[in-house]
Formats: C-alpha cells, structure tokens, sequence
C-alpha cells in the first residue's frame, strides 16, 4: 500500500511505500522497486529528478532525511537532514518546503544542496504542504488533527486563513487556478480561491 504518488514526465508514477520505493510504468519506463528508507513519506518530482522525503532517515531519532534519485530510481547525491518528522513537502523553485511534526515550524531547504535556507514558525502544527508555482514564496498549509487551513508569504510573514468549518484538511494541492482539499473526516473534496481561501466548490463522496 503506497503512501504517496507523483507523476513523472513521460507518465509514469513513483509511489513511496514505508520502506520501499516504486515506478509503475504507465508510459514508457520500466517498473521498477528499491528497498530503502524508514518512513518514505512524500515522493516530489523535480524536472526528471525524484526526491522522497522521509520522516525517520536521519542519524538523530525522530528526524528525517530527504533523498535524491533519477528517474530510474538510482541515488543521486548523499542525503540531506531535514526536520523532526519531516513528511510533506512542496517545491517552490529551488527550494523544498516541508513540515516538521509536532512544531509550529515550516523547513525549506535547497533542492539540490540539501542546504537548510529557512526555518519559519507559523504558529500551527503542521501536517499537509503545498507550493504555488505562480506566487513564489506562497505556502498552503493544513495543521494537524485540527480545522486549520492558510497560506503563508515567506517573504512578507503575510498569511490568510480559511473560515470553513473542516474537519481535518489534508493534501492541499494548487491546480486549475485553486487550490483543492480533502476534508478527511467527512471525505469531501473542496476547491479554495488561492487568494481569499473562500469555498468555491464541494464535493462528496458516496
């Protein structure tokens, strides 16, 4: 059972399991499994490049490690140390925003170096990220085992929360223009204005 999924260019998906990595071939790769890590939470995909987050790969206990492959699946670099419990993340830019459990702080390191560029407290236990490849610097944000829901500016410490009456929101995700979340609890999805946070749209499932 996968945690995650991202898509490759050519079509094909990377799926992250606890200790495994996966590529379905669903365009014209070749499948292939690796047998590495503790925790592989998130799987993002920059350019043609896989990183994976992982909440417990560090040296320390309770922190996490983020780590690099090729489409194929084969290491790239040495892993960088990233927050406590470090599980999602977004890419914005150059730069890796991801969560650090059980704080109120949002990590951003370089994609490539692994270089720890920001530690920001927000003032919510973070779980779910997402970046907005439109507004750099923009990060939606989900707090965790709550009803919270914002967008931080990392450059301006501007925020704006969403009034909705959630129940847990996870996997804020940016596309078509808004930015979608699942309620957990009550299993409805929701399209946000990116600005105002306002409900456009929701959805439920049987």
């Amino acid at each position: 059972v996968g945690n995650t999924l991202a898509s490759l260019p050519d079509g094909d998906f990377v799926i992250t399991q606890d200790t495994s990595i996966g590529r379905a071939a669903c365009g014209d790769g070749e499948p292939r499994a690796i047998e590495e890590g503790t925790e592989n939470w998130d799987v993002l995909v920059d350019g043609d490049e896989v990183l994976v987050l992982d909440r417990i790969g560090g040296d320390e206990p309770n922190w996490g490690e983020m780590r690099r492959y090729d489409a194929d699946l084969e290491p790239i670099g040495e892993p960088a140390p990233t927050g406590k419990n470090s599980g999602y993340g977004g890419i914005d830019g150059e730069l890796v925003w991801m969560n650090s459990e059980g704080s109120s702080d949002l990590w951003a390191v370089h994609a490539d170096t692994g270089d720890l560029i920001h530690r920001v407290q927000t003032g919510l236990h973070v779980e779910s990220l997402a970046a907005d490849p439109a507004n750099p610097g923009r990060v939606y944000a989900s707090g965790r085992l709550s009803d919270l829901l914002m967008w931080v500016d990392m450059g301006t410490g501007e925020s704006v929360h969403a009034d909705i009456d959630f129940h847990w929101p996870v996997v804020p995700t940016v596309a078509d223009d808004k930015l979608w979340v699942l309620d957990q609890l009550d299993a409805d999805l929701h399209a946000l204005d990116l600005d105002t946070l306002d409900d456009i749209l929701q959805l439920g499932w049987l």
